[in-house]
């Protein structure tokens, strides 16, 4: 499982390796859209918003060089993402408020402060994705209703048909897989948290 855009994928992209777009789409639109919703911008402008990142991607991806020693390429993504949101705010809001030609550096802190969280989520998202993957349904289900939901190892028990012991166990098998999950997430991103 990946959890940055590999090199390899940038690489496919710039070839116009039609699979790798639809890979590079599936693995960011859903981030792009959240963002979008962060930033108030109904379904509609986040749908715009989503298609035009991706055709400015496109746009610049013949001539894209990607360095990873001057910083990672969800940076360049969502530099893109953040110019788009303002682009869209200027043209879509003007009837509501007058907009300055730059967004002011406490919007442009606050645009960071919400991309970054909105990466973060993507990341437990794509933990959680992963987490599924790797066990069983039932297990899966204890480890959902337990630990992320809040219920007590009885209630769960009894909804899963299931011994209150074999909660405690799919718990314990759910936290073990998701340690080696953290562990691979920290090898690309150092700074991810659960």
């Amino acid at each position: 499982m990946a959890y940055t855009t590999k090199e390899s994928l940038l690489e496919r992209i710039k070839n116009q390796d039609e699979e790798a777009w639809v890979e590079f789409y599936d693995r960011h639109y859903r981030l792009i859209y959240s963002i979008g919703k962060r930033f108030n911008l109904n379904s509609e402008l986040c749908n715009d918003l989503i298609q035009q990142v991706m055709i400015a991607i496109f746009n610049n991806s013949k001539t894209f060089r990607y360095h990873p020693e001057l910083g990672k390429f969800r940076s360049y993504l969502f530099g893109i993402t953040k110019n788009i949101i303002w682009r869209i705010k200027k043209e879509y809001v003007k009837a509501q408020e007058c907009l300055p030609a730059e967004p002011p550096s406490d919007e442009q802190s606050e645009l960071e402060k919400i991309i970054h969280e909105e990466w973060h989520r993507h990341l437990l998202d794509t933990l959680l994705h992963e987490l599924r993957c790797r066990v069983e349904e039932t297990t899966f289900d204890a480890f959902q209703m337990y630990i992320l939901q809040g219920k007590t190892p009885e209630e769960v028990a009894d909804c899963l048909d299931i011994s209150i012991s074999t909660v405690y166990v799919h718990k314990s098998r759910c936290l073990k897989h998701l340690k080696e999950i953290v562990t691979e997430i920290r090898k690309s991103e150092p700074d991810f948290n659960f």
